[in-house]
């Protein structure tokens, strides 16, 4: 088929982002948004050029694209974004996961938390810019990707070698390793549901306010992934090993604080967002 037959791309209007294509058997200009058009048979008889620059367009507005325009033609740079945001995501997994072996106790406050909560709802933070900036599908692979780099150093850390044994290290790596198990088992799956169900929640609001109210998805997708991980990974981590009491206490005290993260969180990722679109979304 030769393209250009019967439609051509002429631009995109700057106030709306609506594509002016022209119908050329009549000279007659319209303009659409990307999902009046984006599975008719315009698309089809565009050239690849012109098919590229309106997904690029779409993506860059901040409408959800679901392409292989996420995988085969992104530029350099924003790759290089995405490889640091996986690191930051893994970095702030390990780390919460290698601190839940001791809970802080805060005396004046009477409060028992795990370390990594003051560092984990980071990673909230970091999904939704992955899902805003690269879509569901991409977001998803830096969780599977996050979550087998700890596994691996799990196992690692797991394998059996000689030790020396006057070494007064080795009952204590020992019985930190056991419980840094526990720890993964019970994170994995909250990791895995929480932020699954925080990728999902997003793009759904998304989806239905049309890219609008970015405030309303973050916090909405954040509480979601906040009561999930919480009461996932405090029941199977500190199951028998606290009493209820305590890990109902946990669990309130990590939501209140995820919760003042996401709020807070709110400011950074309208930054986030106006930078990408300026100098990386082209």
């Amino acid at each position: 088929m030769e393209y250009n037959e019967r439609f051509k791309l002429l631009g995109f209007d700057p106030v709306t982002n609506r594509i002016k294509i022209m119908i050329k058997n009549t000279g007659r200009i319209m303009s659409a948004n990307f999902y009046d058009i984006r599975n008719t048979d315009v698309m089809d008889d565009l050239s690849r050029d012109e098919v590229e620059a309106i997904y690029r367009k779409a993506y860059s507005s901040g409408q959800q694209v679901d392409t292989q325009y996420d995988i085969t033609s992104r530029p350099e740079r924003q790759w290089i974004l995405y490889s640091l945001f996986c690191l930051i995501i893994t970095v702030c997994y390990i780390f919460s996961n290698i601190s839940a072996v001791k809970p802080v106790f805060f005396s004046g406050l009477g409060v028992l938390v795990t370390p990594g909560v003051f560092v984990y709802p980071l990673t909230f933070l970091i999904v939704d810019l992955l899902n805003e900036f690269y879509g569901f599908k991409l977001a998803r692979r830096a969780i599977y990707m996050c979550v087998c780099s700890n596994a691996l150093l799990l196992l690692l850390l797991s394998l059996s070698l000689p030790v020396l044994p006057e070494w007064i290290f080795n009952s204590s790596y020992k019985n930190l390793v056991t419980q840094f198990q526990s720890a993964f088992i019970a994170s994995t799956l909250a990791f895995f549901c929480s932020e699954l169900a925080n990728s999902y929640t997003l793009i759904k609001i998304k989806k239905s306010t049309k890219s609008k109210y970015l405030y309303v998805r973050l916090i909405s997708s954040t509480f979601v992934a906040s009561v999930l991980d919480s009461i996932i990974f405090c029941f199977i981590a500190f199951y028998g090993v606290m009493e209820q009491s305590q890990i109902i206490q946990i669990i309130c005290v990590q939501i209140a604080v995820k919760l003042i993260y996401a709020l807070i969180n709110v400011f950074p990722a309208y930054g986030a967002r106006y930078l990408f679109n300026r100098y990386l979304a082209e």
